[in-house]
């Protein structure tokens, strides 16, 4: 009976990929670093939300939690600033 329940615990309690990139734009930093990590592990498959969060950033920090994320799955390289401008809409300070 316990090995049923157990990974039905892990189901519950394993964030959704909306939450995570919520989490991007947390006050806490290690909330953001985790969930930029937890973004990575799931890989190509969060591409694009995190794409849309870059794009939707309410925030700096968003901003570059999304640009961490994307650069760290190999999609945006982070010297590339005119990408950043054009998906933001913000320019580097």
């Amino acid at each position: 009976m316990l090995t049923l329940i157990l990974p039905v615990l892990f189901l519950v309690q394993d964030p959704t990929v909306g939450e995570l990139i919520r989490s991007l734009n947390d006050d806490d930093i290690v909330v953001r670093r985790r969930a930029a990590d937890e973004l990575v592990v799931r890989g190509k498959t969060v591409e694009e939300a995190v794409w849309l969060a870059l794009f939707r950033a309410e925030s700096l920090e968003a901003s570059l939690a999304a640009e961490e994320v994307l650069s760290r799955l190999g999609r945006l390289d982070r010297a590339n600033r005119p990408m950043r401008e054009l998906a933001t809409g913000r320019k580097p300070v």
